[in-house]
């Protein structure tokens, strides 16, 4: 399994929101300031992670995004599923294998990318190597 730039943008656009803690709503156009990512583009990812029910949207002035739960109850498969289309860990290039071994071998492999992908908490990457990514602001992380 591959992280596209779409599932990166929406993972650093999450700990965003994360490292705020709600403090305030975050606007797109800061998100794309910050990380040079279009708002268009921006707008496209929160559409999928608002459905999900990842983000809320606030109106106005001072409108934006925040989490639409903790960062505890928020995993990277939840973030990941919500933007692709179907099942984020499956990978067809093996669908139409011969070599039911190696079909085996993926779905071994790919049952456990997504249990690590379902673990792995917007919490636990915020507190990550001492808490570096929010002693940083958020600085500490690159788009890509």
């Amino acid at each position: 399994m591959t992280f596209s730039s779409k599932d990166r943008y929406a993972i650093i656009a999450m700990l965003e929101l994360a490292v705020q803690g709600g403090a305030r709503p975050i606007p797109l156009v800061e998100l794309s300031q910050k990380y040079n990512i279009s708002v268009s583009y921006l707008e496209q990812l929160f559409a999928q992670l608002r459905r999900a029910g990842l983000v809320q949207s606030r109106r106005g002035p001072s409108g934006g995004y925040l989490l639409g739960r903790t960062p505890e109850e928020i995993s990277i498969y939840d973030v990941v599923r919500a933007i692709r289309a179907g099942d984020p860990v499956r990978d067809t290039r093996f669908a139409d294998a011969a070599d039911s071994a190696g079909l085996q071998l993926w779905e071994v492999l790919a049952g456990r990318i997504q249990g690590l992908l379902e673990e792995t908490r917007l919490a636990d990457l915020l507190h990550a190597g001492g808490g570096a990514y929010a002693d940083a602001g958020g600085s500490g992380l690159k788009a890509g």
